[in-house]
Parts: C-alpha cells; structure tokens; sequence
C-alpha cells in the first residue's frame, strides 16, 4: 500500500476530484487517469513525487495498492498540472545541464536552450579562471560552469529569495561560488575572465506571458522594458569595466533579437562578435571579446 509521500503547500480539492479519486485503487489506475489529464511524461513524474514510487514500478506492478488520501494527493497535483502550472513548479526540482536542482515560482525555470551559453562560454574558460553570472536564479548557469572547470564564480541576483534559493542548490551540490545580491553590476568589485548572463528578453506587454506556464514564473525574470531589450543592453555596455582585456561576454536572448544584440556589441567595442542557434536552429547566445 502506498502513502502520500510528497508535500503539497496548498489543497486544490473539491468535490469533482474526490469523485474520481475513489475509483483509483492501484498505481495502473492512478497512471492512467493521471495520463488521460496531462500526458505521460509528467504524470510518470508526478506519480513518483507523491507516491514514492518509480518509473519502473508504474510499468512493472500496476497492481500495488494506493491508499485513498495517496489517489486525493495526486489529483490536486494533476489539477494543478491541468491548469497550466509547470510541473516543475509542482514538485519542486528540475534538472539543468547534469545536475538537480531545487525550483521554486521565486526563480525562472532553467531551460534546455540556456545549455547553449553553457557550452558557448565552456569555450573560453579554463581552470582557475573568474567568472561573473549576472542574474542567476537558481543558480543553474553558475552551477553548470563549477562542474566542468575549477573556476572562481561570483553569481548575482537582485531578488534575496533567488539567492536563497541558489544558496541551497550550491550546498547540495557541495560547489564554492560567492553570492552578491546586485541589480546587474551595482554590488559588483574587480574583474572577471568571463561574464555570462540569461537577462529578462521578453517584451513588457507581450501575450505570451500571459500563456502556458509562463504566467507563473516571475515576471522580473522574464520581461524588460524598451522591446525587451533594457536588460541586454544594461548589461551589455556595463560589462567592459568588469572584464579583464580579451575577457568574453556571453547573453542568451530572444529568437528575434539577434540583430540588435549583435550590434549593441558592436557599438560597446566588442570584437569577434559571434551568434549560436538553439536545438531548434533559433538564434539564441551572442558573445563577444573585449579588445586589449
């Protein structure tokens, strides 16, 4: 018999959902009807938050019996992913590069593309270097970097909640990288090999934040004023009095945004000013060298 196991903040219950909890005796019936609201892949995840159980289980013993309160719990969680919440949100972790990380609504939730400018600043780092994440959140672009090279990292954020939360990816994760809590270069002393940052790119005022799961990710994480592109240019002619000469400079930004980025690191002295394309062949990390 399985238990509820996971720990949801706030009930969504009502009467519909205690009406079809009942008849979800076992873990095949709980997969199923999970899989008919929100598809396969969450439920499976879903499944294992708040029962305990595993993938394989959900396929190999389908008949292990699932206490009523268990059937409930689920079913406010899959309410929750029916709306729209991202499961991520849900149950609270996700994972970014090679590594789990704790998410909370306090922070965006990482992306796959931001693995680009992971991969695109790896290029120009190496052991001992110093490095700057402007805008961390859960700490996931500056956790990436301290897992390939042995770098000195100062990540930064300006929301104290972000920075709690890094906190506690960085200590589970057992990596030394110095916290500030900055609006961008505000709080920042000396000079970096490499500055890296994935800044709000996302216009004020667009519909698509208000769509899917983006309305419940924090919108200071997500949008900017000026078509999007305050922050990218904040930090873009910011950057050149925090790196060291030939130092790089690398920001993920928006898929029609390629253009003006380029040509704001044209305009800030940047040399060999480059983009890379997403998994899905969009432009989405320019970067750039400072001249010496």
């Amino acid at each position: 018999m399985i238990p509820a196991v996971g720990g949801a903040k706030h009930p969504v219950l009502g009467n519909s959902t205690e009406d079809q909890t009942h008849r979800l005796k076992n873990l095949g019936d709980c997969f199923a009807w999970a899989r008919s609201k929100i598809g396969r892949r969450d439920s499976e995840r879903l499944l294992e938050y708040a029962l305990g159980t595993t993938t394989s289980q959900l396929y190999t013993n389908p008949s292990l019996d699932v206490t009523t309160e268990s059937a409930k719990y689920l079913s406010g969680l899959v309410s929750r992913r029916s709306s729209g919440e991202p499961v991520e949100y849900i149950i609270e972790e996700c994972y970014f590069w090679t590594q789990k990380l704790q998410i909370t609504s306090d922070v965006l939730i990482p992306r796959p593309e931001t693995e680009i400018l992971v991969e695109s600043a790896l290029q120009f780092l190496k052991d001992g270097d110093r490095v700057l994440d402007l805008g961390t959140g859960s700490g996931a672009i500056a956790l990436a970097l301290s897992s390939e090279l042995n770098l000195k990292v100062v990540a930064t954020d300006i929301d104290l909640n972000a920075l709690n939360l890094s906190r506690e990816n960085i200590d589970q994760l057992g990596f030394d990288i110095e916290l500030v809590q900055s609006d961008w270069y505000s709080s920042i002393k000396g000079v970096f090999d490499v500055i890296v940052s994935n800044p709000p790119y996302v216009a004020i005022g667009d519909p698509l934040l208000t769509k899917s799961g983006l309305r419940y990710e924090p919108l200071v994480a997500l949008a900017s004023d000026k078509n999007g592109l305050e922050a990218l240019e904040t930090v873009i002619f910011g950057s050149t009095k925090y790196l060291e000469d030939g130092g790089s400079l690398l920001v993920e930004h928006g898929f029609n945004q390629r253009d003006q980025v380029m040509s704001m690191f044209n305009t800030a002295g940047f040399l060999n000013i480059s983009c890379r394309n997403d998994f899905s062949d969009v432009p989405r990390v320019v970067f750039g060298q400072k001249g010496e």
